[in-house]
């Protein structure tokens, strides 16, 4: 009510926890973006709720409900209706429900229940990812639940890049967590990337591949079946912006235990490799000394550089 009293000729109104990351151009594009604002619609992650909720008798019908962790939005025709219902719906749900079981309650009153959109995610990318990710239509992402500051951070740092000037950023939203597969039979070694977030190299031995001298020299810097590199130490633009470069570090490196693994990610903008067309491609892959790898993978498009804006006066 507060909302569209402040916001009345908003489109939207989405309701998120602090705990939650959100790409803000996906949700426009990919949640809010398909749906007619004019119209009545509640979107969200749908959840069945348990059979004790205070208030209600065994047996007695339950709305699905709108998880506020994994953000939900209410469109401006149905919060039309549903706003002059808030004083009445506060009198009646007065018990110890969450605040996001009130406003499904709420909104069932009206006749309508929650659309379940795979792109919201009520747990974070390890928990959220399988299976909720395996659905049809829930690539990318719109948003994860339960981070904390390091974890916002992490995926804040995969998403944006910003220029040298520090007055334009590329959004890579579109790209979050997206998987690409690789095997590299001269390195003896597998590698799954899920962008901007980790890279897993495998030892093709483990997974059944033929073994020869070069395989095993080149594979000795893995040692273990599989090394998880989750560190993104950078992210950023070639001059011209025709290229970008991911650093990561993280496990153990076999061939010398001091070090971590580190693999840089080369992303080639407008010169997509051989293959079917996907939103990324891989293009090879190359020992870099004793601890490192270079992984260079290519994509028709790469987000252009937009000028940074702070306006937080404008509702969707």
């Amino acid at each position: 009510q507060v909302l569209h009293d402040h916001f009345p000729r908003a489109r939207w109104y989405f309701f998120v926890d602090d705990d939650t990351y959100i790409y803000t151009p996906t949700l426009l594009t990919r949640v809010l973006g398909t749906r007619d604002a004019a119209s009545s619609h509640y979107v969200g992650w749908a959840y069945n709720v348990g059979p004790t909720l205070h208030g209600l008798l065994p047996g007695e019908w339950r709305p699905r409900v709108a998880i506020g962790g994994a953000g939900f939005g209410i469109s401006a025709g149905l919060m039309a209706s549903l706003a002059p219902q808030v004083p009445r719906c506060r009198t009646s749900y007065s018990w110890d429900w969450p605040g996001d079981f009130r406003i499904a309650q709420c909104i069932a009153d009206l006749g309508y229940e929650v659309e379940d959109d795979p792109h919201l995610n009520a747990e974070g990318p390890d928990l959220a990812l399988p299976p909720k990710m395996l659905v049809d239509g829930a690539f990318p992402p719109v948003s994860f639940h339960h981070l904390n500051q390091r974890q916002m951070y992490r995926l804040f740092k995969a998403e944006v890049v910003h220029s040298d000037d520090g007055r334009r950023i590329a959004d890579f939203s579109r790209f979050a967590l997206a998987e690409l597969s690789l095997h590299e039979p001269g390195l003896g070694l597998d590698f799954k990337v899920r962008f901007g977030f980790d890279v897993t190299v495998s030892t093709a031995n483990s997974l059944g591949a033929p073994n020869s001298n070069k395989t095993t020299s080149n594979a000795s810097s893995v040692g273990a079946a599989t090394v998880h590199v989750d560190e993104l130490q950078s992210f950023r633009a070639s001059p011209g912006g025709h290229a970008f470069q991911q650093e990561f570090r993280g496990g153990s490196c076999h061939a010398d235990h001091s070090q971590p693994l580190s693999v840089r990610i080369d992303l080639r903008c407008n010169n997509p490799c051989s293959g079917p067309h996907r939103l990324l491609s891989a293009c090879g892959v190359q020992a870099t000394g004793k601890c490192g790898f270079s992984l260079v993978l290519s994509t028709e498009l790469c987000p252009s550089f937009e000028p940074v804006t702070h306006d937080a006066s404008t509702a969707f």
